[in-house]
């Protein structure tokens, strides 16, 4: 079933009926390693389109994490956090964005662990200690 799925979504893709993958229901299947890569690829390429709003390629950024966390490709997840706490927005707006695109992606808890672990890897203790405060008590 999963792979007559991928088919449908790949033919939607090539013919340019993006309309037809919001009748699918792809939020059923698991993700495996392969949807994160075409995750990672597609946000690779969003990210040299000129003239994209911080505001997209902070949402872009959100939705691939929490795909790349659903695929279990944490070392990948770890990456597109860093790449997100270098643009010039606050942890406040950093936590919220992963907030808001979380229902979306049917994501799962493990995405502010891996933000904690990447604050604190990278020397950011500040952040870390604001995440977890944000984790439990809001703004």
């Amino acid at each position: 079933m999963v792979l007559d799925m991928e088919k449908s979504i790949y033919t939607f893709l090539t013919v340019h009926r993006w309309e037809s993958l919001n009748c699918m229901k792809y939020r059923l299947a698991s993700l495996r390693p392969v949807h994160g890569r075409l995750a990672l690829k597609f946000l690779n390429w969003v990210i040299k389109e000129p003239n994209l709003e911080l505001k997209h390629v902070t949402h872009i950024i959100c939705c691939t994490t929490h795909i790349l966390v659903r695929a279990r490709m944490y070392n990948f997840a770890k990456t597109t956090l860093k790449q997100m706490l270098q643009l010039p927005i606050g942890m406040n707006s950093v936590f919220y964005a992963l907030m808001d695109t979380y229902p979306i992606c049917n994501s799962n808890p493990a995405v502010f662990d891996l933000l904690i672990r990447v604050c604190l890897r990278d020397k950011m203790v500040g952040k870390a200690v604001q995440t977890f405060y944000f984790m439990g008590f809001g703004d």
